[in-house]
């Protein structure tokens, strides 16, 4: 059975953009802010106007809505995040609405082992570790699922907040496992496979078309591996952006397994978002 997750601040389960709710540690408070940075709220003490926070009086109605909205993420969870959390637009591009693992409970990982450290962002995965990007990127706090990784650590920055008045275009940064592969599977055939596999699933429910893939030999501390880039095309109706770069990087380590560190940064991202998700992708170590 999963623990549950540690108080804070995470997306509105009720589906308000852009708003955050108080998570207790036990269940939802009725405290909400518009960052997922601020202070914890005095619970037990009258809201003021001033005050960031906003409390509401209790209602059933709502209570129950979120009931029923947090038993219906955690299911979703169990069939895997790239179903489950982004399925209105691409997967790592609905930055207003992670983590919905978080508040509903962090998702096992029986066969899949690795840690993040929040305050120094490096996420380590056997002998490999890599520093997610720093803000504006946030930081998923519990391993994900998605096709193509059986794990994997998210860190997500909005490029075009609620461009259609409901959902945020994000950069993405990704550090995961693969799966156990064919046996005599080779790099550049894993790599091959897990482009189109992310492109399937980064950009669910819109069309895609791959274009200019490049790969190239690529070591890690002498470990071998493969460097694989590409454009990925889109016409989102609302959406300044025309293609994401998206940049693999595969790697193969002692015990056979293999690690992957991925960016997809839209076209049109800031210089600081592109370059911090390049950043990221070369912090990639092996010890």
């Amino acid at each position: 059975m999963s623990a549950a997750p540690r108080p804070g601040w995470y997306p509105d389960p009720a589906g308000t953009p852009e708003l955050y709710r108080w998570w207790d540690g036990g269940d939802w408070t009725e405290a909400i802010s518009e960052s997922p940075r601020a202070p914890s709220p005095r619970l037990h003490s009258p809201a003021r106007p001033e005050d960031d926070l906003v409390r509401r009086p209790p209602s059933r109605l709502r209570s129950l809505v979120a009931l029923l909205l947090c038993l219906a993420l955690f299911l979703s969870a169990t069939i895997g995040l790239g179903l489950a959390i982004w399925q209105d637009g691409p997967s790592v591009q609905r930055s207003a609405r992670l983590p919905l693992a978080g508040p509903a409970a962090p998702m096992a990982t029986p066969d899949w082992v690795g840690r993040l450290d929040q305050q120094t962002r490096v996420a380590t995965i056997g002998s490999a570790s890599m520093t997610l990007p720093a803000e504006p990127y946030w930081l998923s706090p519990d391993p994900m699922q998605t096709a193509g990784l059986d794990g994997c650590f998210l860190a997500s920055a909005p490029v075009h907040p609620g461009y259609d008045g409901r959902h945020s275009w994000t950069s993405a940064v990704l550090f995961g496992r693969l799966p156990a592969g064919a046996p005599g599977e080779d790099l550049l055939h894993r790599g091959r496979d897990l482009v189109h596999q992310l492109t399937r699933t980064l950009f669910n429910r819109h069309g895609t078309r791959v274009e200019k893939l490049a790969m190239a030999d690529h070591s890690v501390d002498g470990n071998a591996g493969m460097l694989l880039t590409a454009e990925v095309h889109y016409a989102v109706d609302r959406l300044p952006s025309r293609y994401d770069e998206l940049t693999v990087v595969l790697v193969q380590l002692d015990d056979g397994s293999v690690v992957a560190a991925v960016s997809s940064v839209p076209d049109d991202s800031s210089a600081s978002v592109t370059d911090l998700a390049e950043q990221a992708l070369d912090s990639m170590t092996v010890s």
